[in-house]
């Protein structure tokens, strides 16, 4: 079992890499199916990074079409699960832009 698990993450850490270099090809369509797909099925830490970048896909319609409240959810989740200092200040901000105003307020 350990052994299949291993192999899984292997998979799943390649599949990572080549959504990372197809996005860094502007090639969105292709980077945006592999990050949905281990952020959906992987059981791995990747799932969370993968979530990282759907949310700019997502806010930027990287081969994909628009979404601000998916944008707000993955950008919440890889919040929640506290990801790396930058990420949290880098996602702080973006999430401020998708939080209104009034229910800020409301929580202070």
């Amino acid at each position: 079992m350990a052994k299949n698990k291993k192999i899984a993450e292997e998979s799943d850490k390649l599949l990572f890499n080549k959504a990372i270099e197809d996005y860094e090809k502007e090639n969105y369509i292709a980077s945006y199916h592999s990050f949905f797909y281990i952020s959906s099925y992987s059981n791995s830490n990747l799932s969370n990074d993968a979530k990282f970048w759907l949310a700019k896909h997502l806010e930027f319609g990287y081969g994909t079409s628009k979404n601000e409240k998916k944008v707000f959810e993955y950008y919440s989740q890889v919040y929640d699960n506290n990801e790396s200092k930058v990420r949290q200040l880098y996602i702080s901000k973006l999430l401020s832009n998708y939080v209104p105003r009034d229910a800020i307020l409301r929580n202070t």
